[in-house]
């Protein structure tokens, strides 16, 4: 009797065990599907997403290969303008010059040199003046300048020559110059004395402190027309 009642109950623990991993079985079944269900949409959704994203990537390309063709336009037409506007500055200053030169008689001067090229007043002659005026004692430097129909003596004297020594050699000067010439230029002379003094004067200022004044006599300045005999100082 005791071992039949062993036996009955091995099978029934064996029934027990199917039962137990056929539902084991179909739960496990159940949840791979839903798994394998889960891991279908979300690759759809990817996908889905990766389909916009590219989408969206196109439109802006299009525009970044748009914008750099409208700037390239803007500023090859910038260019463009400064080129015209400067060579419109160019053009203009040359047609200037060439009023003022051409359209003047060629000199800025125009027609105030009129008859110029008839007086001789050669380099030779030029030299010998300042020369003349350099052999006299009282000179320390002396030179010569033209200006159009203008002509300038410049020298300058020692310490000791007076305000009157100074002018005689001014108008002594003149000895040099041939009479066409100085019918025909204007003469300005400028007499400098470098190493002047001065006489010193005391004098109150506005507040009532002495201070010292220097007065020179130099430099001075001669001036001779073509229509005149002799320097006007």
């Amino acid at each position: 009797m005791k071992l039949k009642k062993k036996e009955t109950k091995k099978e029934d623990l064996t029934d027990i065990v199917d039962k137990i991993t056929e539902s084991f079985n179909e739960e496990l079944d159940e949840e791979v599907k839903e798994v394998e269900e889960f891991i279908n949409d979300e690759t759809e959704e990817v996908e889905v997403k990766e389909i916009k994203k590219e989408s969206v990537k196109k439109e802006p390309v299009k525009k970044e290969k748009e914008e750099p063709m409208k700037k390239r336009t803007r500023k090859k037409f910038k260019i463009d303008l400064s080129i015209i506007v400067f060579i419109a500055v160019l053009v203009l200053a040359a047609g200037i010059v060439i009023f003022l030169t051409i359209g003047n008689g060629g000199s800025k001067y125009g027609e105030r040199l009129k008859g110029i090229e008839k007086i001789s007043f050669t380099k030779k002659e030029k030299n010998k003046l300042v020369n003349e005026l350099k052999k006299n004692e009282n000179v320390t430097s002396a030179s010569i300048d033209i200006q159009g129909k203008l002509i300038y003596i410049m020298f300058n004297v020692k310490e000791e020559v007076s305000l009157d020594d100074a002018k005689n050699i001014g108008n002594e000067s003149l000895n040099s110059i041939s009479d066409a010439v100085k019918g025909f230029y204007d003469i300005n002379v400028l007499i400098t004395k470098k190493d002047e003094k001065g006489t010193e004067e005391s004098k109150l200022d506005a507040d009532g402190k002495e201070e010292i004044i220097i007065h020179k006599e130099f430099p001075i300045s001669g001036y001779k027309r073509k229509s005149s005999d002799h320097i006007v100082w």
